[in-house]
């Protein structure tokens, strides 16, 4: 296999990234140098990420493994990492993956264009470290309650209709100190139907202070 190593320079050191878009790949590769910092693996053809698959690169920070045809990401998939940034936007994941193994270091997670219905508290309540979440152009309906993510700044969800409920009330720049970067369509709520049509910016956190409802209609 041809390996094109590319050498990155940062503001505060030098990291050694391995570059292989678009190279016929159907798994991630096991012959990466471990002293690796930056993967790059989209546009190829992996559909799955199993237990350990980058367990052997511990030093790994950022890892974009988009536009595949991932459907799988195995539970431990990240574990023994230190992935700051993981980019698996445009896969065919049904499923938020568990990111438990990284809980402490990731801070951003780009999950955009995904078939991702639901997002729930247990899925997310372990990233203390997120800051920036990306799941615009998804199918999810039901969101979590952000105020679990004690470093989060920004929430992506652009073309996303969703509950406007308690649960979301902490995307209110109003609700905390900390404000939160929200980047969502004009009239995002199709739930309660009295916010349904409302702008966003006129929907007060009082609005949102009504229960979720854990099953909806589609």
């Amino acid at each position: 296999m041809f390996v094109f190593w590319v050498f990155m320079s940062c503001s505060f050191h030098t990291t050694d990234a391995i570059d292989l878009k678009n190279a016929n790949l159907t798994e991630v590769p096991r012959d990466i140098s471990n002293d690796t910092t930056h993967v790059y693996l989209s546009y190829n053809n992996i559909s799955i990420i199993r237990d350990d698959a980058l367990s052997y690169l511990p030093s790994l920070h950022r890892l974009d493994v988009s536009r595949n045809r991932i459907k799988t990401i195995e539970d431990h998939a990240f574990r023994s990492t230190k992935l700051v940034e993981l980019i698996i936007h445009y896969n065919k994941l049904k499923l938020f993956p568990n990111l438990s193994d990284i809980g402490e270091t990731v801070k951003t997670v780009y999950f955009n264009g995904n078939p991702l219905k639901f997002l729930r508290n247990k899925q997310i309540e372990h990233l203390v470290a997120l800051e920036h979440l990306y799941i615009s152009n998804t199918k999810v309906y039901s969101l979590p309650d952000f105020s679990l993510l004690p470093a989060l700044k920004t929430v992506a969800m652009v073309s996303m209709s969703v509950q406007c409920c308690k649960k979301i009330m902490s995307l209110k720049s109003d609700l905390f100190f900390k404000v939160i970067d929200l980047e969502t369509k004009l009239k995002p709520c199709n739930y309660p139907e009295e916010l349904s049509g409302i702008p966003w910016v006129n929907i007060s956190r009082d609005d949102m202070n009504i229960p979720c409802p854990e099953v909806m209609s589609k």
